[in-house]
């Protein structure tokens, strides 16, 4: 997490502004498009597959 970024008990993650930047849920990590307004859903297991990839 980077210092502009602050995670909070209830999963959510807001910038310094106070504005939501993504949310941890089940399901995996939920982002909104500030553009157009999608929920965006990025799988934990895809996450882990990535940063497995990463290391190598």
């Amino acid at each position: 997490m980077n210092q502009s970024a602050t995670a909070q008990a209830d999963q959510d993650v807001r910038c310094l502004c106070g504005r939501l930047t993504a949310r941890i849920e089940k399901r995996g990590v939920v982002v909104k498009c500030h553009r157009c307004g999608e929920l965006v859903v990025i799988a934990l297991a895809d996450l882990k597959a990535q940063l497995k990839r990463a290391e190598q």
